[in-house]
């Protein structure tokens, strides 16, 4: 009997642990009011209706998202992966961030060894070996930047140097040029220009003191007739502009180093260094934008490195920064306001301020670009993607308007046939799915104030000749048969 209890009790035993596992093992359910869901069974219809229903999307509403969006359940190399098995080239690295492609386990690997480790410290009361890494890596390859915070996003990052610039200077005012995007974030999108339509998704002025002026490459006029000659014009009324608002009272000038996603327009030789000649004149903190133009992206690690004599007070970064693997945004400082932050406040922070598992990502980035020469290699394929370009214009000579880019960031501008005059955007919607046809992802979109539609050309970095070419043959393919025909 003895023997047959215990038995019994071993068998009772195992049946509890063999029903736990099985219980540990089933998908998790939860109850709403329409009924339990627990189904492991996520189809591309499934996901569309969750989302459809439940979600809500990002500059734009959900018919216009959601409802034509690509579901893509695996990525590799330079491919996103949709759940029927087709393979897209993201020709655009999303939102221009993955910077280094999809196959990036290595990031991943230190990533999940800081989670191992010590997946979250808060950075007022502890220490992370991962923040100095990074930190003393960052001081090797971007001389002239002494100290840097970190945060969530380019948007956080842009709010954060606006207030150290003020908190600095003790002065209020920031100029920041029309042509520009800045971030997304209520002030960072006021900085952003009347150009970009989102900067009239905000109230009235929230980041007060904010003061627009006509930048350097205009839509309907023209500066001058040569590079240096604009550059004087431009400078002479950037200073009217600054005397008539008054020094005394401007914190900051923001510019993008490089005008990403109104132009993808490099810098002309002194206008970067003569902005930056009149900051210094009047005492004004010269804030330079990198969240786009930086990281490889150009063949540099940042896209002001490529102009002789540049050394901005304060830099904002993000988006290749990681190579999006986590989100995370920074800010790099001078020694001259460093120094001040030793003993003066600064007053930014979030509970997420320099995340451990966000640093080990960056980590894993920079190692990644050092070890596989990522801007040696941009700064090769440079003249391969103008030549693209330049080709593809003299194809299709009434199509492609102009086709511009430095490194690997580019864009292509379309002609609007007369048939799409009155509904631009959907030419670009024709292209868009043009493209995804010929298995080619990237933005399309008509753009008001240069009165075309930009197709861009922003590959990751590890993009090889033979794929950017067979990219470009697609495109040229794709303008063959939707709008070669209509002019």
């Amino acid at each position: 009997w003895i023997l047959f209890e215990s038995c019994a009790m071993k068998l009772l035993l195992l049946l509890f642990a063999v029903e736990v596992a099985v219980s540990l093992a089933a998908p998790l359910c939860t109850q709403g009011g329409d009924g339990a869901t627990c189904s492991e069974d996520w189809s591309t219809e499934k996901v569309r209706d969750v989302l459809g229903k439940h979600s809500l999307a990002q500059w734009a509403s959900i018919e216009k998202t959601i409802n034509n969006n690509l579901h893509i359940v695996a990525a590799e190399d330079i491919y996103l992966i949709a759940a029927d098995g087709k393979r897209y080239v993201d020709f655009n690295s999303q939102a221009i961030c993955t910077n280094l492609g999809y196959s990036t386990q290595s990031i991943a690997d230190e990533v999940y060894k800081q989670m191992k480790e010590v997946p979250f410290l808060e950075s007022r009361f502890f220490m992370a070996t991962i923040r100095a890494k990074v930190i003393d890596f960052m001081r090797e390859v971007m001389p002239g930047l002494e100290r840097f915070h970190f945060g969530e996003s380019g948007a956080t990052a842009v709010e954060a140097a606006i207030r150290m610039a003020r908190v600095y200077t003790g002065k209020k005012k920031i100029l920041a040029s029309y042509r520009s995007f800045h971030g997304g974030t209520a002030g960072a999108l006021t900085l952003t220009g009347g150009v970009d339509e989102r900067h009239f998704h905000v109230d009235s002025s929230p980041l007060e003191g904010t003061v627009h002026f006509a930048d350097r490459f205009p839509f309907l006029m023209s500066w001058g007739n040569t590079p240096q000659e604009a550059n004087a014009n431009f400078l002479a009324y950037l200073e009217e502009v600054i005397t008539l608002e008054g020094p005394q009272t401007i914190a900051a000038i923001i510019i993008e180093s490089i005008v990403g996603t109104h132009g993808i327009l490099p810098s002309p030789e002194g206008y970067l260094s003569g902005v930056q000649a009149l900051c210094r004149k009047y005492d004004i903190v010269f804030i330079l934008d990198e969240v786009m133009a930086g990281f490889g992206r150009t063949g540099k690690w940042l896209g002001y490195q490529h102009y002789d004599g540049v050394e901005p007070d304060i830099v904002t970064m993000a988006k290749g920064l990681s190579a999006a693997v986590l989100p995370i945004g920074a800010v790099g400082v001078n020694a001259k306001i460093g120094k001040y932050f030793e003993t003066h406040n600064l007053p930014i922070g979030s509970t997420y301020n320099a995340h451990p598992s966000g640093l080990a990502a960056i980590w894993g980035a920079l190692k990644m670009y050092k070890e596989q020469n990522i801007n040696e290699k941009v700064t090769t394929m440079d003249p391969v993607m103008k030549a693209l370009g330049s080709k593809l214009k003299a194809a299709h000579p009434k199509s492609v308007r102009e086709a511009r880019s430095i490194g690997l960031w580019g864009m292509l501008e379309i002609t609007i046939p007369p048939k799409f005059q009155d509904d631009p955007n959907a030419l670009a919607g024709t292209i868009s799915k043009g493209l995804l046809s010929k298995g080619v992802f990237t933005l399309v979109k008509y753009h008001k104030h240069m009165r075309c539609v930009i197709v861009y050309t922003n590959p990751p970095l590890v993009i090889t000749e033979e794929q950017l070419t067979g990219v470009f043959d697609g495109i040229g393919e794709m303008l063959s048969e939707t709008v070669d025909p209509l002019l």
